[in-house]
């Protein structure tokens, strides 16, 4: 009788601290802010084609609940602004023939400084191609008014 008693306790000692290390892990706020970062490296490595730019500013993360449970690698997202000077901004518009957007774009985030309420959008299939590889999924925007690049890509 006593080891049915000592047996019994410890498996329930088992699921129960199973149990709690089961409900930390789903109460894990996997979807914390993100800071906004500055550092060039990844933008230049990710997006060689947009050439020299002075700043940038954009987020990432794991796709998903971030699960320390699914092995292997993870799709991440990036979204971000990449500020470009006004030459470049007019050489991209006119060499890939961007069109004006008729809508504002719901933005991830806002830059310090940065006066979305003067945004002109352009897009195009052909400056969306040569910006990012064809890995990458998601679109690239110029705000011709505040000489910027505006992106939202998944990567694989």
């Amino acid at each position: 009788m006593n080891r049915k008693v000592v047996l019994i306790i410890f498996c329930a000692s088992v699921l129960v601290v199973s149990m709690v290390f089961f409900i930390g892990s789903l109460n894990k706020d996997n979807k914390q802010e993100e800071a906004i970062r500055s550092d060039k490296e990844a933008i230049i490595n990710r997006f060689p084609n947009v050439g020299d730019f002075e700043k940038c500013y954009w987020k990432g993360g794991v796709m998903g609940s971030g699960s320390r449970w699914v092995p292997g690698p993870s799709d991440y997202w990036m979204k971000g602004f990449i500020e470009i000077d006004a030459d470049k901004v007019k050489y991209f518009i006119e060499k890939y023939d961007m069109k004006v957007l008729d809508e504002n774009l719901e933005l991830a985030f806002v830059p310090e400084d940065y006066n979305n309420t003067i945004s002109k959008w352009f897009y195009s299939e052909e400056f969306n191609g040569f910006i990012k590889e064809p890995r990458f999924l998601g679109n690239f925007y110029i705000d011709s008014e505040n000489n910027m690049i505006y992106f939202e890509v998944v990567i694989s």
